[in-house]
């Protein structure tokens, strides 16, 4: 049955700054923050937004502690001090990341409550054989069971048991179903699994792992998608299950940065397409997986800006393609989602570049799609994660900047849950907001992992 795709664009009103008109002056090149460092201003000092910059805060004060904020989050222990932690799973009692460092390389790290600590459970193979240039998503089974993703297109799994219980890992390497491409010098890896947005230069790894039980995992690189299964004798491996690869030019690509889901009948797959580092055409794609199979349910087309200049935002960048929902991006900055959660058993909600916000609704065969701006005291810079579940509100994170949500979609606002650490600005990039429960969030990042106990 061919299915009926339907699109609206709204604004919501979100608060006095988050008016629906976009500004007329495209933001400047930022530099990625992924080993940014945290800077705390002394007393008085004059650089950096104070620490709830224009923003109601969604706590009053907590009396937390010293190490953690109004808001109650809590720094924890990391046992090296230059760690970025780039993503995160939790459990009730214990959590389990994945670190990039200077000084040690990527390692994957475990939190248990009883240790108040984080401690390294990796073996350190993920830094051999060149891999390890940079780090996709992480995702976790249960508390004995990991899966993660490293540069070039390798995947790890991570298994605990015996007597006493160690960590013993597996890996591979996923087939590489991207088109050749001419070189993109300045962005060696723009072309392998490490798109760079064009408006924030912040680039996003095309390679990542989701699963939504032991038995059904999903991994992605580039354009692919590909699932883990076992042959007849029981060894596992990874089959190609989808590939993207209608591109419209020569140096368009095609590819998937985030994945969510509820079973093996309902999985969400978002990335975009996207031409070379400098390209300002960069449009959503969004593939839905049922029990009939995958289904593209979201796309578009390019628009090439017309010579000699582009003209500001909000020209179009992406027209409308046959039988797919078109993503507008209020804000006037078309791009490709960088992540996605499922906000109801009818919706999910994805991060359009880093100023917007998707949902797309289904009904049968009908979708649905609807799009709002973050507010600029949320997106003053770029916004780089989310997440939310049914029970949960909808969180952002960013550099310097966590911000929680409440029916946004409906009326509803954000405010600034406050990462300051005794009246200071804490300025560190927040990659991953994640957790287990209303009483166990994390907001995880460069050299911080905080930890959020409180409602």
């Amino acid at each position: 049955m061919k299915r009926n795709m339907y699109v609206a664009c709204t604004c919501a009103a979100l608060a006095a700054a988050a008016a629906c008109a976009s500004s007329d002056d495209e933001p400047g090149l930022v530099a990625q923050a992924p080993d940014s460092g945290v800077t705390i201003p002394n007393e008085g000092d004059a650089e950096g937004p104070p620490a709830d910059a224009g923003a109601d805060s969604d706590d009053a004060a907590i009396d937390a502690g010293p190490l953690c904020s109004p808001a109650g989050w809590c720094a924890t222990s990391l046992p090296d001090s230059d760690l970025t932690l780039l993503d995160l799973w939790a459990f009730p009692g214990t959590a389990l990341a994945i670190a990039t460092s200077p000084t040690v390389g990527v390692r994957v790290l475990e939190w248990t409550d009883a240790a108040g600590a984080w401690r390294y459970i990796d073996d350190n193979t993920q830094n051999e054989s060149g891999r390890g240039r940079f780090v996709g998503k992480l995702w976790a089974s249960s508390p004995d069971e990991l899966y993660f993703t490293v540069a070039p297109r390798t995947v790890f799994r991570g298994e605990r048991g015996g007597s006493p219980a160690t960590w013993a890992w597996t890996h591979w390497d996923l087939e590489d179903r991207i088109p050749a491409y001419a070189p993109a010098f300045q962005f060696p890896d723009h072309y392998k699994g490490l798109p760079r947005h064009r408006v924030t230069a912040v680039e996003h790894a095309a390679l990542g792992v989701f699963g939504t039980s032991a038995s059904d995992v999903y991994a992605w690189f580039g354009n692919a998608i590909y699932k883990l299964s076992s042959d007849d004798a029981g060894l596992p491996s990874w089959g190609v299950e989808y590939v993207a690869a209608d591109v419209d030019r020569p140096d368009e690509q095609l590819f998937f940065t985030a994945a969510a889901g509820t079973g093996p009948d309902d999985m969400w797959f978002a990335g975009g397409r996207t031409g070379n580092p400098t390209d300002v055409r960069a449009c959503a794609i969004v593939v839905h997986k049922t029990s009939a199979g995958y289904r593209r349910v979201a796309d578009a087309v390019g628009i090439a800006p017309p010579p000699p200049f582009p003209p500001p935002p909000p020209t179009p960048r992406c027209g409308p393609r046959p039988d797919t929902v078109l993503i507008e991006d209020p804000s006037g900055y078309t791009s490709f989602f960088t992540d996605i959660a499922v906000e109801s058993a009818s919706s999910v909600v994805a991060l359009n570049g880093h100023y917007a916000l998707a949902r797309i609704t289904v009904s049968g065969d009908d979708y649905a799609a609807s799009a709002l701006t973050i507010p600029p005291n949320v997106a003053s810079r770029p916004v780089v994660s989310l997440w939310t579940t049914p029970s949960e509100p909808l969180w952002l994170g960013g550099t310097n900047v966590v911000a929680r949500g409440d029916d946004v979609w409906d009326g509803g606002a954000f405010a600034i849950s406050t990462i300051s650490l005794n009246g200071a600005w804490l300025d560190t990039a927040v990659h991953r907001i994640r957790g287990s429960s209303s009483s166990d969030r994390w907001a995880v990042g460069a050299r911080y992992a905080l930890h959020k106990t409180t409602p």
